[in-house]
């Protein structure tokens, strides 16, 4: 096992000083540097604060570079925010003696460069979402650039190398970056995916990164190392549900398939997002409000067989039923409104 870039020692003395702070001005700092939130990791640790900076930390690993770079732009943010030079100075002495340097309200060290920066990475991903890079042969870039749009409808961002490279830019660096920064990858294993030049590095980039990687057959079965992963036989028009079905127990895909509630704009649209509903893990109470934010404010979603179980025979349960798997409050129908039910809800 590699050796960890960043001390626990130094974690935690960020970790303690951010106990001072709400959690939304947490939540704001880890995730402006798009670092998920392992909302399933119970740290064992008094307070909420603690916890939720913890599961940031559970996110990353600090022997990878990038990961690394990631946390210390967070630090970055927090030196800055600093006004007592005696708090900044103690939490510095941290970080020098890991072996980095602070100069200009910039932390550095010869093992780790500084990562692209956000406006590259907002032009590859966008915003939000779970980053998915699709690994296919140039000539497949139709059923690449399918796939991409599939899982879009789900919240999860696709990089395809031959759409997404401007002509004008570097094309080999923009693949390393959309490489150092997915969340995922799917590797689409035409007849002729071996014969690239390119794709088998790919592979063995995602490998060493230790994501999440997925093959869909479509011609050779999976082979080397990447004969180890799951291997999906589909089409190309069904493989955007079994990835997300994969995909979902991350924190990020979870949070991209929110958003995605929020922007259905036709019932076939929020039947094919119902689909996902029982493959979801365990939701945080704010997770569960926002579902019900999105199912109460989007006439799409609650006129939907999938969400309103007005034809469960075909469609499943409705979006209530699962509230009621995912959390011990009850929930009511009133007025096409989902609310929390109280004693007055309750007949006589």
């Amino acid at each position: 096992m590699s050796p960890d870039l960043i001390s626990q020692r130094t974690r935690t003395a960020f970790r303690e000083f951010l106990v001072a702070w709400t959690l939304r001005e947490i939540r704001d700092e880890f995730e402006a540097e798009n670092i998920p939130c392992r909302r399933d990791y119970e740290p064992g640790l008094a307070g909420q604060r603690r916890t939720l900076v913890e599961q940031y930390y559970a996110s990353l690993d600090f022997s990878n570079p990038y990961d690394v770079r990631k946390l210390l732009n967070v630090f970055e943010a927090i030196l800055i925010k600093i006004s007592d030079p005696e708090v900044s100075g103690r939490l510095l002495s941290f970080l020098k003696r890991d072996g980095f340097t602070y100069e200009n309200g910039r932390i550095s060290s010869p093992q780790i460069s500084r990562p692209e920066n956000s406006e590259v990475i907002r032009r590859i991903w966008g915003d939000t979402g779970f980053r998915v890079f699709i690994s296919h042969k140039a000539e497949r870039k139709k059923l690449a650039t399918q796939l991409k749009a599939g899982l879009a409808r789900f919240g999860i961002r696709a990089f395809v190398a031959h759409e997404d490279i401007r002509p004008t830019q570097a094309w080999q660096d923009e693949i390393e970056y959309a490489l150092r920064s997915m969340d995922g990858f799917v590797a689409l294993l035409t007849d002729d995916f071996h014969d690239s030049d390119w794709t088998d590095q790919e592979v063995g980039y995602a490998l060493a990164r230790g994501v999440p990687i997925i093959a869909i057959r479509i011609g050779i079965d999976p082979y080397g190392f990447i004969g180890r992963f799951q291997a999906l036989s589909c089409s190309v028009d069904q493989a955007a549900l079994e990835i997300v079905k994969l995909l979902i127990k991350h924190p990020k895909a979870v949070d991209g398939y929110i958003k995605a509630l929020r922007l259905v704009n036709s019932y076939a649209e929020a039947n094919e997002l119902a689909t996902i509903l029982e493959f979801l893990p365990p939701l945080t109470p704010e997770q569960i409000q926002e579902i019900v934010d999105a199912y109460n404010n989007n006439d799409q979603l609650h006129g939907s067989y999938g969400f309103n179980g007005q034809n469960r025979e075909k469609y499943g349960p409705d979006l209530i039923d699962y509230l009621h798997r995912w959390s011990s409050d009850a929930f009511v129908l009133i007025d096409n409104k989902i609310c929390r039910q109280t004693d007055e809800d309750l007949p006589f």
